[in-house]
């Protein structure tokens, strides 16, 4: 059953992200089999308190993009996202969402995640701008969840999550306690043509794939995003 059934602002949608399970993270610190790892790194150091630091995946294999400006782009393109920080003042412990669209709006509901799964370190760099994320792929294995027909939800109409789906498109952005998207990958929360997929499939070390040469920002720099890297073992 749906945990909730969100109207397309974009506001509402922010949050809701992040509002999931909590997760503890393992202490395992090996790139094994199945998994990928995210550094997520911003230009000042990292504000747990203030700001959300979401990661945006897209597993439909559709092969587009999960923009800033969901609203423009009809959340076609969200399938889940891991979110650090800031989740009501009370823990920086990451915890994930699947997010899908629905015929009202936007669906989204918590996904319990083993601690097993995932790790997250802090101050990964030393210099308390960066931290790092890895998980198993496998808790993105599934479909998306059906919907009881009610006068608040709808049936979704997603294309299924699958294991079968080896092709991620991914984002990052930086929250305000406002719900405000403060910066995103490539030149930030209005670009529409930056694009980073990566085949799941494959062996990878991709340093820093989030910025473009040339981004501006206004916000704090502990909201600007300055770079990460992903890794990925098959």
């Amino acid at each position: 059953m749906f945990r909730r059934v969100i109207a397309p602002a974009l506001a509402l949608i922010l949050a809701l992200m992040g509002c999931g399970r909590d997760v503890t993270p393992s202490t395992n610190t090996a790139l094994l089999s199945g998994t990928m790892l995210i550094r997520f790194t911003t230009v000042g150091p990292m504000d747990f308190t203030n700001y959300r630091y979401a990661i945006i995946f897209n597993t439909s294999g559709n092969g587009q993009e999960p923009y800033a400006n969901a609203y423009l782009t009809s959340f076609l393109n969200y399938s889940f996202v891991w979110i650090v920080g800031a989740q009501n003042g009370l823990s920086v412990a990451p915890s994930l969402d699947q997010i899908f669209p629905i015929t009202n709006g936007l669906g989204e509901i918590g996904v319990s995640v083993p601690p097993s799964s995932v790790q997250l370190t802090t101050n990964s760099n030393g210099q308390n701008t960066q931290f790092t994320l890895q998980f198993q792929r496998a808790l993105f294995y599934t479909p998306v969840p059906a919907a009881t027909a009610t006068p608040t939800s709808s049936i979704p109409t997603a294309v299924p999550t699958t294991a079968s789906q080896s092709l991620w498109n991914i984002n990052v952005f930086t929250i305000d306690s406002n719900n405000n998207i403060l910066d995103a990958g490539g030149l930030g929360p209005n670009d529409t043509s930056f694009t980073l997929q990566v085949d799941t499939t494959s062996a990878f070390d991709n340093t820093l794939p989030f910025k473009k040469a040339g981004a501006i920002s206004t916000a704090s720099t502990s909201a600007q995003i300055a770079g990460g890297e992903i890794e990925n073992q098959p």
